[in-house]
C-alpha cells in the first residue's frame, strides 16, 4: 500500500517548464524519490490497492533489466512492430518529425488553453532511464491503438502473430482487486485493465490516462468484440462515458436511457443556473463544478461557493444539503414543468431565471 509518489507530477511539470524542486535527471533520481518514501507506506502488501505510476515505471525497469534492452527498444520490437503500429513511438524525435502530429495543449486552471511541448524527455538521450515512458510515454493514434485493441479482443493474436497467450489475456481480464463499485456494480482491477464485471450484461475492460497535455482511453467488450480507442491533445473530457455511449449504441440501446452517468448529468444540468428571490433582492447561482453541484453567492457582503451534497447519489431526489461544521442545512429544489424551478434555502424561496 504505497500511495502515489507523484512521479508523474515531477515529470510533467518539468516537461512544461515548471520546477518542482525534485531532481529528475535519470535512474538514480527516480529511485531516490521512490526509496525515500518509506514513511509513506500505508499498509502491508495485499491490504490496500493504489494505482501507481511509479510502480509501472518500476515494471518498465524490470523489462529493461531482464531483456537487456532499453525499454523503448523492447516495446517497439515486441509490441509496436508486430501490431503494425508504424507511427506509434516512444522517441520524441520521431514524434516531432511526423508532419501530421498532434500539438499538445495545456488547459490552465483559469480555463485558458495554450499549446505546449510534449513533456517527456527524449528516451534515446538517456537509454538507461528509458523506462520513464512506461507510464504515459507512448505516442500513438486512434487508428493504431485499434490494432492493440484487436489483439486484446482476439486472445492475444493480431493477424497471424500470437503476441500474448490466450491464458495471459484471460488473466489480464480477470478482476483481481475490488475497487469501489461504479454505476454498474462490481468494479476492480485486472492486470493493466479496469474491469466492470457487468456492463449491461457484459464484462467491460477499460483503461485511460492523461499527461495533462494529451490523453488516451481504450475500452472493449471481449464477448462482443467491440472496442473504442480515443485520443486527445488536452485533458478533461469524459472518455469513459463516451466509450460507454458508443457501446450502448452498437448494442442497439439509447445511451440517454441506458447510461446512468448521462441521466445524472442531465438532471444536474436542469438545476444549474441563476436564481433570484422576490424582486431580485438576493441572487445565487447553482453551478456544476468537478461533477458536483455548488451554490455560489457573490454580492457586496458575501463571496461563497459551497457544495450541494445530494441525498441521492444518482440525483434522483431534489433534496440536497449544505454541510457546515458538521451540521446539515437542507436545500430543496421544486420542479414544475408549467411554472419553472424553485430553490428553497432556509426561509428563502428562489426562482430560476436563467
Amino acid at each position: 500500500g504505497i500511495p502515489s509518489l507523484a512521479s508523474s507530477t515531477v515529470a510533467l511539470q518539468r516537461g512544461i517548464g515548471l520546477d518542482t524542486g525534485v531532481p529528475w535527471g535519470g535512474v538514480n533520481d527516480f529511485y531516490r524519490l521512490v526509496n525515500g518514501a518509506q514513511e509513506e507506506i500505508a499498509a502491508d502488501p495485499g491490504e490496500r490497492f493504489f494505482y501507481n505510476n511509479a510502480a509501472y515505471r518500476m515494471l518498465g525497469h524490470v523489462i529493461q533489466e531482464v531483456s537487456g534492452e532499453a525499454f523503448h527498444e523492447y516495446i517497439t520490437e515486441n509490441i509496436l512492430e508486430p501490431l503494425e503500429m508504424k507511427r506509434t513511438t516512444l522517441i520524441r524525435e520521431e514524434y516531432e518529425r511526423d508532419p501530421d502530429r498532434m500539438i499538445p495543449h495545456w488547459k490552465k486552471p483559469d480555463g485558458t488553453i495554450v499549446p505546449t511541448d510534449f513533456p517527456y524527455p527524449n528516451v534515446v538521450d538517456n537509454p538507461d532511464f528509458s523506462f520513464i515512458a512506461a507510464a504515459g510515454g507512448v505516442i500513438s493514434s486512434v487508428t493504431e491503438l485499434a490494432n492493440y485493441l484487436t489483439m486484446n479482443m482476439n486472445g492475444g493474436k493480431f493477424g497471424d502473430v500470437q503476441l500474448v497467450s490466450p491464458d495471459s489475456i484471460e488473466k489480464m481480464l480477470t478482476l483481481h482487486i475490488d475497487r469501489p463499485p461504479n454505476h454498474y456494480g462490481r468494479y476492480g482491477y485486472g492486470y493493466g485493465w479496469g474491469i466492470t464485471q457487468d456492463f449491461l450484461g457484459h464484462k467491460m475492460a477499460s483503461h485511460g490516462g492523461s499527461i495533462l497535455v494529451s490523453t488516451a482511453h481504450l475500452a472493449f467488450i471481449p464477448e462482443l468484440k467491440i472496442g473504442v480507442a480515443q485520443a486527445a491533445n488536452s485533458a478533461g473530457l469524459q472518455y469513459q462515458t463516451i466509450a460507454e455511449g458508443i457501446f450502448t449504441a452498437l448494442m442497439g440501446m439509447e445511451p440517454e436511457k441506458a447510461l446512468p452517468a448521462l441521466g445524472i448529468r442531465e438532471r444536474m444540468e436542469k438545476l444549474t443556473g441563476t436564481y433570484q428571490v422576490y424582486k431580485g433582492l438576493a441572487i445565487v447561482k447553482v453551478i456544476n463544478k468537478a461533477g458536483l453541484l455548488h451554490l455560489e453567492q457573490k454580492n457586496h457582503f458575501t463571496d461563497i461557493v459551497v457544495p450541494l451534497i445530494p441525498e441521492d447519489d444518482t440525483y434522483g431526489s431534489l433534496r440536497f444539503y449544505i454541510l457546515t461544521d458538521g451540521v446539515r442545512q437542507p436545500v430543496e429544489f421544486d420542479v414544475d414543468p408549467s411554472v419553472g424551478i424553485d430553490l428553497y434555502i432556509e426561509r428563502y424561496r428562489y426562482h430560476k431565471t436563467s
